[in-house]
This record gives structure tokens, C-alpha cells and sequence, in this order.
């Protein structure tokens, strides 16, 4: 029987361990999911605009293998706005300086959601210290007037 992920969501949420840290001069706030047995690996999961981290806990939920990492973006849930323009460019530095913070012993796998896939993209662009990147944005309704409006765009 498939789990719905508001039961996954709630999993995840056993295993979270909260953190902070300062990247770019601004505290930013994150958690931790380790695995429930020995780790297949990290994912560091990006969530999207307007989100926070506890919006992916139903896919994290489903992820027990993997150690997982969760931040807050600067100026989203409760990390602190950065004092640089908050523009893509310089959420991908914060990406990397975030990553580099983790001290990780691999690559990580990173797995963004919506405005993650752009900050995450972005930051590969210019960086070699991500594994594979997944990408994560679901539309659940066309936001351009309606279907027929979307279909006449596409077709």
C-alpha cells in the first residue's frame, strides 16, 4: 500500500536534527536526516520559492538510505536575508559556500525544487562539487489563463 507523503512528511520529521551556521554573514538554519541504516549517500534537498525545508519532507520521508540535508534558503523559513542582492547569482555562491560548510566526504547529490533547479543549475555552471542533480517542479495548473491558453502555447 503506497504511503501519501503527509505520513512521509511526518517520518522525516522524526529524524530531522536542526543546525545553523553563517554563510555569507548571515545565519542560516538547517537539518539533518540521517539514514536509518547505512548511508548510501547525502542529498542536500533545495526547496523553491516562497518554500522552507520542511515543504520536501514528504520526499525526504521517502529517502531513509540517504543522509539528507535541508536548508532554509537565505531569507525563506528562518534563515536570516542575506546583505547581498538576493539575485540567482548570488544564491548559487551561497549554494557553494553552504556546501563547502557541510565538509562532506563525497559529492552530494543535490535535489531542487522550483526556483532550487535555477540557483542549483547556475551554481554548476560554475562548480565541480556537486554529484548528480536532481530537478524537482511540478505544476500542478497551467498559470497562463486556463489549458487552452497553455496548449496554444505549446502546440
Amino acid at each position: 500500500m503506497p504511503v501519501e507523503p503527509a505520513q512521509m512528511a511526518r517520518i522525516a520529521a522524526k529524524r530531522a536534527v536542526h543546525h545553523e551556521t553563517t554563510i555569507m554573514g548571515s545565519i542560516a538554519h538547517y537539518w539533518t536526516y540521517p539514514a536509518k541504516s547505512k548511508s548510501k549517500g547525502t542529498i542536500v534537498v533545495l526547496h523553491g520559492y516562497r518554500g522552507a525545508h520542511d515543504g520536501l519532507e514528504g520526499i525526504i520521508g521517502g529517502l531513509d538510505e540517504y543522509d539528507c540535508i535541508a536548508p532554509d534558503l537565505p531569507g525563506y523559513g528562518i534563515s536570516a536575508p542575506l546583505e547581498a542582492r538576493h539575485d540567482i547569482a548570488t544564491y548559487a555562491s551561497w549554494l557553494g559556500e553552504f556546501l563547502k560548510a557541510l565538509d562532506l566526504k563525497a559529492k552530494p547529490t543535490v535535489l531542487g525544487h522550483s526556483f532550487a533547479t535555477i540557483v542549483m543549475s547556475h551554481h554548476a555552471t560554475r562548480s565541480g562539487d556537486m554529484g548528480r542533480l536532481v530537478m524537482l517542479n511540478p505544476v500542478a495548473k497551467p498559470g497562463l489563463n486556463g489549458p487552452r491558453r497553455f496548449a496554444s502555447l505549446i502546440t
